[in-house]
């Protein structure tokens, strides 16, 4: 099970970072993870924008859960 994560920097505080996390997911394939990511990121690149928030997507992962 593969959960999206995707990591937002301030422009100017590279400390000040926010972790934006998948309440959709989780998702039985990494592909499936992947293409939720592309759409996250999109989204909160537009939502930043919209809002003029000073934020830039720094990277993302599909984190595999531990399953019992």
């Amino acid at each position: 099970m593969f959960t999206v994560v995707v990591l937002a920097c301030h422009f100017l505080y590279a400390d000040r970072c926010i972790d934006i996390i998948d309440t959709r997911g989780p998702y039985l394939k990494e592909e499936q993870c992947d293409a939720r990511a592309r759409v996250m990121i999109k989204d909160s690149r537009d939502m930043f924008k919209r809002n003029r928030m000073p934020f830039n997507i720094i990277g993302w992962k599909c984190d595999k859960e531990n399953t019992v």
